[in-house]
């Protein structure tokens, strides 16, 4: 089976990073800022990791930041 990294991408509306991850649009800050990229590459580790919940995790179970 293949896991799909979502891309990082730019929302040319507001200028930020996005990425859609189930559906849901995630908004990371300014594009290609330091901090944009960090959340992002949290996300992904986050996503690929069977350990840490989702971003679509229950209330109580949110990702650390």
């Amino acid at each position: 089976m293949t896991v799909r990294i979502p891309k990082y991408r730019f929302h040319k509306g507001s200028g930020q990073a996005l990425v859609e991850i189930d559906g849901r649009r995630i908004y990371l800050g300014k594009h290609n800022s330091a901090e944009s990229r960090e959340q992002y590459r949290r996300l992904i580790a986050a996503l690929m990791s069977p350990s840490q919940p989702g971003p679509n995790a229950a209330p109580g179970e949110s990702l650390r930041t």
